[in-house]
């Protein structure tokens, strides 16, 4: 509720200040007294205060913003009082008396005001220890972090809002966020915090020791057959499952692929992924266009700048209605060349529309070098490399050696082609290549190449990296920056334990454990009544034997 109070300060302070002249400007006649007060109340006297179309989008989004708080908050109210429902029903069922129910409805009630509690807790930076740099991009860095709290060790994702507003990168910083906490996708990195301070964005993971598939091709050079066929097949199965919740990755690549202590695939580093109906989602819509105006100015930002005409309809060259924005900005989208040119599919590069099969474009790039130990369209420079990418049909080649299947560079070739030629999901299931693969079985599988790993803060699979100077990137003067990441940024926090930190009592467990309770009182009184008995019998053998002598 605060973020939301803060949003509408923020709105309120954005209105353009005039000086407050009255609007008979040309009337030197000085009032009199008892004019004054008449003339302040009068609205044909008073300054008109125009809003500036950013402080309109500041409103709009604050608005939203408050709805999605509080339907949250009755979402949240109406499944604990379900949740009670349901278990107070339960209860009434199992065999208890008026005692045991007042006790276990106690218990109940405690823990839900302890998931409230849970849920409420700000997670701050301090609770967390920084053992080692593992890695760093161009937003942030990547640290192995302990929580003092449980002492368990994560992977922290810290990034810098500075740069990710001047860079354009809100919106993807806040799909992979959102992807994240929706997602149960078990071949994906999992998220158990996330939170904020003024200038950072903090993403705690699993921590994965086994590092990523790129170290393993620098020391490896090549894998083999058998290793190549188990790794891409995993990696499909986490691309399949991004693509089944409505994403696109955008930069499937050898450093985005780790590797669990057991040797199997997890994808992560979603900060590219876009939702394929991403603008359809009001408040995305609005952040981006605030971020538009904020950055091009209001009158740069469309021949019509009118707030007050900006939603009309209208037919003009300059129209700037919202539906006409957020289609274009989709477009946009969809179009956008994002992603690491090794692993780039050519309609991206050549901005033509593109669809979830652009991921399955890098698959065959990653397969084509794990197996030939360089990617297919290397060049000396990223421009070489995009043009050799979009001539792929001339530049697309396959070494001698090392020798390589004939099934391996058919799969190939049928990800590494046109995208109304590229084969999808299923057709890459059943190619030859994957004979032998258990599909519904591959998570327990043995992996072929399990990592070395010593302990759970193993970081000898990951590169070294020196830390930055602390205030580096952290510098957010403009206010309308720090606009902008304050509005963007509500609501990021996300806690995985208090999801799960929820009561559920199960009254079958509860009746299971009254009943061993049971038994194990029966059984400590016939314990109890037989020794005494025996007790009793040895008492009188020793009377009767001291009454023969």
């Amino acid at each position: 509720m605060e973020d939301a109070e803060k949003a509408q300060n923020m709105t309120d302070n954005s209105y353009n200040k005039k000086d407050d002249a009255s609007d008979n400007a040309g009337n030197h006649k000085t009032p009199r007294t008892g004019d004054k007060e008449a003339d302040e109340t009068n609205p044909k006297s008073m300054p008109v205060r125009r809003a500036s179309r950013a402080s309109k989008i500041k409103s709009d989004i604050t608005k939203l913003l408050l709805e999605q708080h509080f339907q949250e908050v009755f979402r949240e109210t109406n499944e604990s009082k379900r949740r009670h429902r349901d278990f107070k029903e339960k209860l009434k069922q199992g065999d208890f008396s008026r005692h045991e129910q007042k006790k276990i409805e106690s218990e109940f009630n405690k823990g839900e005001v302890n998931a409230k509690r849970v849920k409420r807790r700000n997670l701050k930076i301090d609770q967390f220890e920084k053992l080692k740099l593992v890695g760093r991009g161009a937003f942030g860095d990547v640290y192995v972090v302990r929580d003092k709290e449980d002492n368990q060790v994560y992977a922290m994702k810290i990034l810098y809002k500075s740069e990710l507003i001047a860079k354009g990168q809100i919106l993807n910083t806040l799909a992979e966020r959102d992807f994240l906490t929706q997602s149960n996708n078990p071949w994906s990195v999992q998220l158990i915090f996330s939170f904020q301070d003024q200038k950072r964005l903090y993403l705690v993971m699993e921590y994965l020791p086994g590092g990523d598939l790129m170290n393993l091709l620098i020391k490896r050079g090549t894998l083999t057959e058998t290793e190549t066929k188990f790794f891409i097949a995993e990696t499909m199965m986490a691309i399949h499952c991004v693509h089944n919740t409505g994403f696109i990755h955008r930069d499937i690549k050898p450093d985005n692929l780790l590797l669990t202590k057991e040797g199997h695939i997890r994808l992560t580093d979603f900060g590219l992924s876009t939702k394929t109906d991403r603008y359809s989602d009001p408040l995305i819509a609005l952040i981006d266009e605030l971020t538009d105006v904020v950055k091009n100015g209001e009158n740069n930002y469309g021949e019509n700048n009118d707030g007050d005409n900006f939603n009309r309809n209208g037919n003009s060259e300059g129209d700037n209605s919202s539906h006409s924005y957020r289609e274009k900005k989709r477009r946009e989208q969809v179009c956008s060349t994002v992603g690491t040119p090794d692993y780039i599919a050519p309609e991206v590069l050549l901005k033509k529309p593109y669809s979830y099969s652009v991921d399955f474009w890098s698959l065959g790039a990653i397969m084509y070098e794990m197996l030939f130990g360089s990617p297919p369209f290397l060049d000396d420079t990223p421009r070489g490399t995009a043009l050799r990418i979009v001539r792929w049909r001339q530049t697309l080649t396959f070494p001698d050696e090392p020798p390589v299947s004939a099934d391996a560079i058919d799969l190939i070739r049928k990800l590494l082609c046109g995208s109304d030629e590229r084969i999808d999901f299923e057709r890459i299931k059943v190619h030859p290549f994957f004979t032998g693969i258990d599909w519904d079985n591959l998570q327990n599988m043995q992996s072929p190449c399990v990592p070395q790993v010593k302990s759970e803060i193993d970081t000898s699979n990951f590169d070294d990296f020196e830390p930055r100077e602390e205030d580096e990137m952290d510098e957010m003067d403009d206010p309308d920056a720090k606009d902008i990441a304050n509005l963007a940024f509500m609501g990021f926090r996300f806690n995985k334990k208090a999801q799960k930190s929820a009561p559920a009592f199960n009254i079958e467990d509860i009746k299971s454990e009254k009943q061993d309770k049971r038994e194990k009182k029966e059984k400590k009184e016939k314990e109890k009544k037989e020794k005494k008995e025996k007790k009793k019998e040895e008492k009188e053998k020793r009377h009767k034997r001291k009454s023969g002598v």
